[in-house]
Parts: structure tokens; C-alpha cells; sequence
């Protein structure tokens, strides 16, 4: 990896298994990225690109922000992005499709303010939250833990306690190092324990229809590497997990939108896809990323996936 004036540095290799055969999926779309309310953050001159990795088929950015820079943006907009007023009913209800019992204990992992520990607080054991930041009013629905880091560090600060349950919605994008993300969550599980991811699924239709480059998802600051579901069976058998379910779905939001939200997205996708240039003058007015493709309410874009411990 080189880096590059202390903000970006170069992926010249698959971040997960190291492999350096890769096939080309061109340069991302934006010459901006637009993070929490205000922060408008410049791309590097050459661009960023998207590669796919032909070994566990990942992909991956070929330019990411350090670490450093990363979490120095984040501290800035935190309490500002993630805090969605979601109670994470559906999420609940799913959950509970495979454990026994109320006496589990929980880490959510990117935890926001804390809307899916609030969900389990009617459960006993503990509920835990793991994040590079500790984001405002989570420390109410703690009864155990919090882990400040990343899940693929090398090394986590942690009570050494195994747990029952590990959730992942819409984190696992964020990750430099899906390797040590899998050895950790190894570590952080205990025997027959279960995780449950959901991430976006990049060979979907953004990929087939339009390619990556224009998807909202990959067009994102902290969004690193994309999932299909080639690389979830290739790490299910290099870490020693079963997959117990894996289903297409819709991103987690659409799920709590109002009907007007609903209509309004309809609305957005069908000006950009029909009026593309329209869109983007509008869009852009109102300091939106009009280059991009809108969250489209049709496509199940997102997969979620649970696996076992074995």
C-alpha cells in the first residue's frame, strides 16, 4: 500500500486473500464524495477505481481514505450520520429465527445510537456495541461492552468473553481488511455462536444494468469493498463458518420509509432514468450527488447472509 499526502492510499492487491489477479471495473463516477451535512470531500486527480478480485471474486476500491483521515471525518459528523429513527423491528423478528431463548448475549457491530440493542432490551445478557466512534446516546442501551475500533483490525481491546450473537447491517463495506474482519469475528463468537451480515450485493443490478462505478453504494466515502455471493461461500469455507441463510433483500431503509418517501424515491430514479441530465442539475442544487444513480426502490440490491460457527 502507498500513501498518498497523508489522506488516501493505493490497493494494489485483493485486501482479502492477497491476491493480485484482478479484473478492471473502471473509475468511480463522482469527482466528489458527500459525507453527514456538510462535508464535501474531493477525490484524488487520477480518480478511484473498482477492481474484482478473480480469486474470492471480492471488490474492492483501488484508492481508500487512512485510516486516520477516515475516522477524523467521522468524529466530525458523529450524532450527524447512521442515527435513523428505525425501532429495527423486522431485524428483531428475524434474529430470533435462530437463537433459543431470551438469554443471549449480543455485540452489534456498528451500533450507531444504539436502535438494535434498544430492539433486544426486553432480552437478559449482554448487549454490546463495537465502533470506531462512540456515537451520541448509545451509552443508554448498553448493558455490557463497548469495543472502540474496527472489526478488521488486527488486534481488539475487549473482555476476552465470547458471544452468542454478532450483527453486521451495513458495516461490513466499510472494512480495509476483510481478513482479520473474519479471524476477529472467530475470536469474538463462541462455539455454534451465529453472525448475521447484510451488506449490498454487487453483482445485482446496479452491475448488470448500469456497472459499479455508477452505483450510489460504491460512490460512497466509507464504503471500501462489495460482496456478491461467490466471496461469501469462498470465506464461509476458508474461516470455518456454515452459512445457515443468504436472501436478496432491499437496503434496511426502505423498509421503515413512509409512503410519501416512497413515492418521492420512485420519483427520483424514474427522472434519472429517464432524464438523466435533468437529474443531476436538480440534484445537484440541492447539494445532492446528482452523477450518481438514486437509491432505486425497485431491485433487492442488498443480501443478508447468516452463518454459523463451527
Amino acid at each position: 500500500m502507498k500513501y498518498i499526502a497523508n489522506k488516501w492510499f493505493n490497493v494494489t492487491k485483493c485486501p482479502a486473500c492477497s491476491c493480485s489477479d484482478v479484473i478492471d471495473k473502471g473509475l468511480l463516477v463522482s469527482d466528489y464524495y458527500f459525507f453527514g451535512e456538510d462535508e464535501v470531500i474531493a477525490l484524488p486527480p487520477e480518480g478511484i477505481g473498482i477492481a474484482e478480485c478473480k480469486n474470492c471474486r471480492l471488490f474492492f476500491k483501488t484508492t481508500l481514505p487512512t485510516p486516520y483521515f477516515l475516522t477524523e471525518v467521522i468524529t466530525r459528523q458523529a450524532g450527524k450520520v447512521w442515527n435513523d429513527d428505525y425501532n429495527l423491528i423486522f431485524e428483531k423478528k428475524f434474529i430470533e429465527k435462530f437463537i433459543d431463548g431470551i438469554n443471549f448475549d449480543l455485540l452489534d457491530v456498528g451500533p450507531s445510537n444504539g436502535a438494535l440493542l434498544n430492539a433486544f432490551s426486553d432480552s437478559q445478557g449482554r448487549r454490546s456495541g463495537l465502533d470506531i466512534v462512540q456515537h451520541p446516546g448509545l451509552e443508554k442501551h448498553l448493558s455490557g461492552e463497548f469495543i472502540q475500533g474496527l472489526l478488521d483490525e488486527e488486534s481488539l481491546n475487549w473482555s476476552e468473553k465470547p458471544y452468542d450473537v454478532i450483527t453486521l447491517y451495513d458495516v461490513f463495506e466499510h472494512f480495509y481488511n476483510p481478513n482479520f474482519a473474519f479471524i476477529n469475528l472467530n475470536k469474538l463468537l463462541k462455539r455454534k455462536g451465529i453472525f448475521v451480515l447484510e451488506t449490498g450485493n454487487a453483482e445485482r443490478y446496479y452491475s448488470k444494468n448500469f456497472g459499479l462505478n455508477q452505483w450510489w453504494y460504491t460512490n460512497l466515502f466509507e464504503h471500501h469493498i462489495f460482496l456478491q455471493p461467490k466471496s461469501i461461500l469462498y470465506y464461509a469455507k476458508k474461516y470455518g463458518f456454515k452459512i445457515l441463510y443468504m436472501k436478496n433483500v432491499r437496503h434496511k431503509s426502505w423498509r421503515y420509509k413512509s409512503l410519501i418517501s416512497k413515492i418521492n424515491k420512485i420519483m427520483q430514479f424514474s427522472l434519472w432514468f429517464v432524464l438523466p441530465d435533468l437529474y443531476r442539475k436538480i440534484a445537484n442544487k440541492f447539494n445532492q450527488n446528482g452523477m450518481t444513480a438514486p437509491r432505486t426502490p425497485f431491485p433487492k440490491d442488498h443480501f443478508v447472509v447468516v452463518m454459523q460457527k463451527l
